[in-house]
């Protein structure tokens, strides 16, 4: 609200909205038509968006230990079930780790969830499972583009999006 000093926005608990804050809310408006909004005291670095809270990560970790993160906040890697939120994670425009994997079975792609793949943003002439590199895990690479996600060696550090769904 801005009700004490018009032009000046505070979230409920009375800290100042942020640059930050401030720039994504308006990038996420213009480019994507909807807004965010951080919330306030432990979940603080979280975003929200259509029914769920996301946290991206701002350091690198492999897969696996980008999921132990998300799992000990209470969390999973994210799942994207739909083109917005396809829209909402690649607009960070890093390379992320998304909960999707085929570590059981090579080709057979599955959520952390354990529901297989049904809609997919692959990049052209992805996911390619380079052999020497086993690509077991998928991130969102190539921003640039709608589909954009790529499968990759599980090992290799990236930054993470964790999601939390809300009880509806």
């Amino acid at each position: 609200t801005d009700s004490e000093t018009d032009g000046t926005w505070k979230w409920v608990d009375g800290t100042r909205m942020t640059t930050r804050d401030k720039l994504i809310s308006l990038h996420l408006q213009t480019f994507l038509g909807f807004f965010f909004f951080p919330l306030t005291g432990c979940l603080r670095e979280w975003m929200h968006f259509n029914g769920s809270l996301y946290y991206i990560s701002s350091n690198k970790k492999s897969w696996q230990e980008s999921r132990n993160d998300c799992l000990q906040r209470g969390a999973d890697l994210v799942i994207i079930n739909s083109k917005e939120e396809q829209e909402f994670t690649r607009n960070f425009q890093k390379l992320i780790w998304i909960g999707l994997t085929d570590s059981e079975k090579e080709g057979i792609w599955k959520w952390v969830d354990g529901s297989l793949l049904v809609t997919s943003y692959w990049a052209t002439f992805e996911p390619n499972g380079v052999p020497q590199r086993d690509e077991d895990c998928a991130e969102i690479k190539n921003f640039h583009f709608p589909n954009n996600w790529n499968d990759e060696s599980c090992d290799l550090e990236r930054v993470w999006i964790c999601e939390k769904k809300l009880a509806t």
